[in-house]
């Protein structure tokens, strides 16, 4: 019950209750109807640029979910999958940057950059079920997150370090 208070009590004025809190918060956000819901049959599309994080995504979600979720490289995700997409920068972008995208037929996170991409995935699992990482298969029956499309611009870094 203290939770409960503790989170009315220093809840962001004015935010949208049913837009789930992330971090780093979105730039701009977009609620939709349904859930993405992960399933046995579910692929991970990787671009051959982003195979690495794919593989990172994938051996996590297996180890929760039981799900044999095979990593393919391609760049069309087709229903029910996720795909991670290496876009080609543009001057001046963000190379931490990136869009996620979880609809009911499916899940795309795509960014200029391989630390994007893998902010992204991070994202995705603040959207999954909290026990996502907890390596039990047993612990949730049912993968879900909410359908929304987020654009995440975060800073960059800066060179100078300080004392």
């Amino acid at each position: 019950m203290a939770g409960l208070i503790a989170w009315w009590v220093f809840r962001p004025a004015g935010r949208n209750p049913d837009i789930p809190g992330l971090v780093p918060l979105p730039a701009r956000v977009e609620l939709h109807r349904g859930h993405f819901v992960l399933t046995s049959g579910t692929r991970i599309i990787a671009t051959p640029e982003s195979r690495s994080t794919g593989e990172y995504l994938a051996e996590a979600l297996r180890k929760s979910t039981g799900y044999p979720l095979p990593l393919e490289t391609g760049s069309n995700a087709g229903t029910g999958n996720i795909l991670l997409n290496f876009e080609r920068p543009h001057a001046g972008q963000n190379l931490e940057g990136y869009q996620l995208s979880a609809k009911p037929d499916g899940v795309t996170i795509s960014s200029p950059g391989s630390a994007g991409l893998f902010y992204g995935v991070q994202t995705l699992f603040e959207l999954l079920p909290s026990d996502v990482l907890d390596g039990d298969p047993a612990l949730t029956n049912r993968w879900e997150l909410p359908s929304v499309t987020g654009i995440f611009s975060r800073k960059k870094r800066s060179n100078v370090s300080s004392i």
